[in-house]
């Protein structure tokens, strides 16, 4: 008892040192850079007063419902560790060249007809097992959860090291003499069968798992704003701040090196998940903890939350007030974040590093960390935006990329950093709508490459082989308007909406959240509406003629162009539509 309690005096010493030295290095702030408190204020006004606004909280409140009803110990207690395995396929293998993706352990080949991604597992009711939408066998056959748990260590994680390996075992045949006794069994790192192959059951899950997390962190936000209980953002302040014990560590590469497949592009590099889509986690935390930073100044059931646990396990912060929790998630997140994008480590398609830098340095909210990070984005050994804006778009507003579906990745991406940079007055060095007036044409592209107001060619990695799309949200043409007041793009953005404005810039935030749509309409009549006989888009590389409209008409494309990002060989390869139907398809997106 008296070892006990030095230790516990010694470690109150620690965290009051850290804690001072936290409120050195982070200033303390109610609020991040996107929603401020007029931002929301507003949301909750429109939320509470007019008819569009309550329709957002109310889906808000019931996407959070399930999360807001679990406890505070469920909820820190979710959040897995490095050591936990992930992947995005079960039996994915690089080490095995020449086939290097099985089918289900049971049915074989036939889950392929299922997609690239055929399992969707029921995290809440069947936690730790996928099912075979083929079959609907159940793996792994062991209870992972009991032997997850068995592993948990002094820092609260699960550690392979010190789980109890005599509860791998195969729950339907628990004789240890029967045959059966370890089929299926997956420890996390896969079951091997008698060909050497690995079937990683918990890997697959746990890359589902994360994204159930952030999902859920993003959902308790969002109530939050619109709401303004602090229950939700003491839910996802639990969340946020464990996740910053653990974010530093997490890495992909051990994982890749074992031959498994994430979205790494081929780099092995990563945190939770591949490099390309961890872009999108960084994003989804970052706008998470913007949102909920003004639910945390006040919130003594959080601090005193986080303080047991603090005392209950060796975890790598200080913890108990809203000094230490600001100064653990800007650190654990948020630098780690803006570091890892620095180092490619966190790297996607163009616009999406871009963004997660944009919205990390927007949550930070401090300098000079906020501005140098804002600055990374137009640096020429950062995020290049000049060199996209320049060489990477071309007159026709298409960027590098040969396939549609990938094209659109960008300009909403860019987009997005547009309206967060003027929303932000504390930084105006650069701005992307006025040092490159030209950009507004990419608010224009989607509509002249697709045809017939029905479907835009499956030109390269785009879509699926005869499958008929636009591939595109009319609120990328509805930003052309936003942003630079283009009626062609408000006309374009009109008419792909179904001859209406309807919540096209519907913003939740502003005082009026229904002006700029009301304004996108009057341009859209006013500009009137275009003769489409096709185009010949030159910088692009695209020839198209149409004759009648819809899907009564008739349309033929030829693609010509230089860009080879996401695009096939095939180059003046003819594409025929007729009688609502692609008569010479195109391979589009091919499968593995």
């Amino acid at each position: 008892m008296q070892q006990q309690a030095v230790a516990l005096s010694v470690k109150a010493v620690v965290v009051a040192a850290a804690l001072a030295a936290c409120a050195g290095a982070s200033a303390q702030r109610e609020y991040g850079g996107i929603y401020s408190q007029t931002v929301i204020e507003n949301s909750r006004n429109n939320g509470q007063n007019t008819t569009w606004g309550r329709q957002q909280r109310d889906a808000a409140i019931a996407a959070a419902a399930k999360w807001a009803q679990q406890t505070d110990e469920t909820l820190w207690s979710m959040i897995p560790g490095q050591a936990l395995p992930r992947c995005i396929d079960v039996t994915w293998d690089y080490d095995f060249p020449s086939n290097p993706r099985l089918g289900c352990l049971n049915c074989g080949d036939a889950i392929h007809d299922h997609g690239n991604y055929p399992y969707n597992p029921d995290i809440w009711n069947k936690p730790w097992k996928l099912t075979c939408p083929n079959c609907n066998i159940v793996f792994p056959t062991n209870d992972f959860g009991a032997y997850y748990r068995s592993g948990i260590n002094s820092q609260g994680l699960f550690d392979p090291a010190v789980a109890d390996r005599s509860l791998l075992f195969n729950a339907a045949h628990p004789d240890p003499t029967d045959p059966l006794h370890k089929y299926g069994v997956d420890d996390g790192y896969g079951y091997v069968d008698a060909n050497g192959r690995e079937h990683k059951f918990i890997g697959y899950y746990t890359w589902k798992y994360w994204r159930e997390i952030w999902a859920g962190v993003l959902n308790l936000s969002n109530a939050y704003v619109l709401t303004g209980d602090k229950l939700y953002a003491r839910k996802a302040a639990i969340m946020l701040d464990r996740i910053a014990d653990v974010y530093p560590a997490m890495d992909w590469a051990p994982y890749a090196n074992r031959g498994w497949y994430h979205s790494d592009g081929g780099s092995k590099r990563g945190k939770i998940e591949g490099r390309i889509w961890e872009t999108q986690t960084v994003q989804n935390f970052a706008r998470a903890y913007d949102r909920i930073i003004s639910g945390t100044v006040d919130n003594p059931l959080l601090y005193n939350f986080l303080q047991q646990k603090d005392q209950q396990f060796t975890l790598p912060g200080a913890k108990g007030t809203s000094t230490a929790l600001i100064a653990n998630i800007d650190q654990g997140i948020l630098v780690t974040a803006a570091n890892a994008v620095k180092s490619q480590q966190i790297w996607g398609n163009e616009g999406m590093h871009q963004l997660s830098m944009a919205l990390t340095a927007l949550a930070m909210n401090q300098e000079p960390q906020t501005g140098q990070w804002l600055d990374w984005l137009f640096a020429s050994n950062g995020g290049k935006i000049p060199t996209q804006m320049v060489q990477l778009f071309d007159r026709d507003g298409m960027a590098n990329e040969g396939a549609p579906g990938y094209n659109y990745l960008w300009p909403g991406k860019y987009q997005e950093i547009i309206r967060l940079l003027e929303r932000y007055p504390a930084y105006d060095r650069n701005r992307i709508s006025r040092d490159y007036p030209w950009f507004r044409n990419a608010s224009r592209a989607p509509w002249k490459v697709q045809l017939l107001n029905t479907f835009t060619p499956n030109i390269g990695d785009t879509g699926e082989t005869g499958l008929l799309d636009m591939y595109f949200s009319p609120s990328i043409m509805a930003a052309g308007f936003e942003i630079f007041g283009d009626e062609v793009a408000a006309r374009y953005a009109w008419e792909a909406n179904g001859n209406r404005s309807t919540n096209l810039l519907m913003d939740i935030g502003s005082t009026t959240p229904d002006a700029l749509n009301q304004q996108l309409e009057l341009a859209a009549l006013n500009y009137g509406q275009e003769a489409r006989n096709g185009e010949n888009l030159a910088g692009y590389g695209l020839a198209s003629f149409e004759f009648g409209s819809d899907r009564t008409g008739k349309g033929l494309w030829c693609y010509y162009g230089r860009t080879t990002g996401h695009g096939h060989a095939d180059r003046l390869n003819y594409g025929l539509y007729a009688f609502g139907i692609d008569m010479t398809p195109d391979l589009g997106y091919p499968e593995y």
